[in-house]
């Protein structure tokens, strides 16, 4: 749509040639030069139509006053200053809508730049916000001018103020002397060949001395001729990453060493549960692998599974896919020596990585254990239930746990049924209180204690037991209850009545018989005196610290322990 000057030029002189002969063919010329302005105005405002209609409205207007005023204007005349008119405005409108259009996309195209400007000042203030934020510095060095453009946060990781100008020696200077030459080659190896380089090392911050990491990456640009003209880079404070890279080489080690030394084995695996397995040495033993067969391919967790716990190995991975971690589970191992192994299995997925971390614990010892104490409990209830005594087990909390033979026989339930504090329910209400009491201070103390009641049996019958309880504790000290077993005193309880319902009557008899009777010891203390003796010394009801030898008149004594003496010696009276 743009209109070449030249063109504008062969256009103009024809019709330049036509008016000069239209104008030297009329009488009046100045009919229609008053509307030529307004024309290019029209033009150069309302654009083409506007100079259409600004030219035909002054063609009508001129012919309306010669229609008016016919004597002002002749029809020749008027046709010819009318053509000539036409000749010169269209011109005069091609030139100013020309004109109008060149001027608006000269405005638009100023509009466009300033759009254009305004964006890349957007974008450059963006980008060096970017580089502020991330600490990354950027330089421009022209090698063969020396002329450098710093940036702010550049010289911000180097520790030098605003103000300052560096230079190379300036920021060699600051590499920290052990990385110092290698920069100085790296750097001369690149503007040398022309090639990119990319380094990191350390450098003393100029601020405050601080030992700082940096990585440096530039661009050397050549010019017409390949020689290195300018080096444009950036530099960047990796200090942070430089102390996390080497707090995580520490805990790799850390976890490296338990992973080699645990007594648990530990596995890494692909999620894909394929490919390469990463197991301890510990693991290896517990399924009788090498590491050398397991680089060969020749161990995998699914052979040396048996049939039957696959499924619980396939519900694993599912979790492990759903959720990140199983929950663990016991299974069994096939050894290649045919011995299968019992183990505890634990799997969970590492947090942003493709491995499976597995850890196995032996169980071989813990099941011989198991075996051992139950084969020990198997041994204990078969001795406890061929004793003739009852013989229980108590908890921590005081409920029965196990009650033998004997004791289910006594009270006429089944063993099921001997449990919590059911037995309380069998004792005589008139020993309950006793027996409670005993209970109580014995678990107080956790020693042993004795206590005795009545039962009653499962024919009715009220059996005197004497029991004996005796605390229990595991390995560690712990408390676990007591074993008690229990005598039946009943025909003892029986014989003490019978006996003191015995002496009762005896010393009934003894009080009323009219003579002196008296029990004493071989040292001359007395253990009995009836009425008749007591009142004979003297004495009331309490005869204790009595002895009958201080009665004895001192004439008479010694007739009388000599003859005392050969009766107990020869056991007559």
């Amino acid at each position: 749509r743009y209109i070449s000057v030249t063109g504008v030029q062969t256009c103009a002189l024809p019709i330049l040639l036509a008016r000069w002969v239209l104008i030297t063919l009329s009488t009046q010329n100045n009919t229609f030069l008053p509307f030529f302005p307004a024309i290019v105005v029209a033009a150069v405002w309302g654009g083409r139509r506007a100079a259409v209609l600004g030219t035909a409205a002054s063609v009508a207007l001129v012919w309306g006053i010669a229609v008016v005023d016919p004597r002002r204007l002749e029809p020749v005349d008027l046709a010819v200053r009318t053509g000539a008119f036409l000749f010169s405005a269209v011109f005069m409108a091609y030139v100013s809508v020309v004109t109008r259009e060149a001027l608006r996309r000269l405005h638009e195209s100023s509009l466009a730049s300033e759009r254009d400007l305004a964006a890349l000042e957007t974008g450059r203030r963006r980008m060096a916000l970017a580089q502020d934020i991330a600490g990354i510095g950027v330089f421009d060095w022209n090698i063969q001018t020396g002329e450098a453009h710093w940036s702010d946060t550049f010289r911000r990781n180097w520790g030098l103020p605003a103000d300052q100008t560096p230079d190379r020696e300036l920021l060699l200077s600051l590499v920290h002397p052990d990385d110092r030459e290698r920069v100085r080659q790296t750097n001369d190896a690149a503007v040398g060949k022309g090639e990119p380089y990319q380094a990191e090392y350390r450098i003393v911050r100029a601020s405050d001395g601080a030992v700082r990491w940096l990585s440096a990456r530039a661009d050397v640009l050549c010019d017409a001729q390949g020689r290195p003209e300018r080096v444009i880079g950036v530099n960047q404070d990796v200090t942070d990453h430089h102390i996390a890279g080497e707090k995580l080489r520490e805990s790799e080690a850390k976890f490296r060493g338990v992973f080699e030394t645990s007594q648990l084995g530990f596995g890494l695996i692909d999620q894909a549960m394929e490919g390469q397995y990463e197991l301890n040495d510990r693991f290896l033993e517990i399924v009788g692998a090498t590491r050398e067969g397991l680089a060969r391919g020749e161990w995998s967790w699914e052979r040396s599974t048996p049939f039957e716990h696959l499924e619980a190995d396939r519900r694993a991975i599912e979790q492990l896919r759903t959720r990140g971690w199983a929950d663990p589970y016991e299974k069994e191992y096939l050894r290649p020596d045919g011995r299968r192994v019992p183990v505890l299995v634990q799997a969970s997925v590492l947090p942003d990585s493709d491995k499976i971390a597995a850890i196995i614990q032996d169980l071989t010892a813990q099941r011989a254990a198991e075996q051992a104490l139950r084969e020990s409990e198997a041994r204990f209830r078969a001795m406890a239930d061929s004793a003739p005594s009852p013989i229980w087990v108590t908890s921590a909390e005081g409920g029965i746990e196990f009650v033998n033979q004997a004791m289910s026989e006594m009270l006429g339930l089944e063993k099921e049924e001997l449990t919590g504090d059911v037995w309380r329910g069998l004792v005589h209400p008139e020993d309950l209180l006793a027996t409670d009491a005993a209970r109580r201070a014995g678990r107080a103390t956790l020693k042993p204690y004795v206590f005795e009641a009545r039962f009653k049996r499962q024919d009715g019958e009220w059996r005197w037991m004497q029991a004996s309880s005796r605390p229990r504790f595991d390995a560690d000290g712990t408390f676990l209850g007591y074993v008690g077993m229990a005598f039946d005193i009943t025909e003892i309880r029986e014989a003490e009545t019978s006996l003191r319902e015995s002496e009762e009557r005896f010393r009934l008899i003894a009080d009323s018989a009219p003579v002196n009777i008296w029990m004493g010891d071989a040292e001359g203390g007395c253990l009995y005196l009836n009425k008749a003796q007591r009142d004979f010394w003297g004495l009331g009801d309490d005869i204790s610290g009595f002895t009958w030898a201080d009665t004895l008149d001192p004439e008479d004594a010694h007739k009388v322990f000599e003859a005392f003496s050969q009766g107990m010696a020869e056991r007559r009276a």
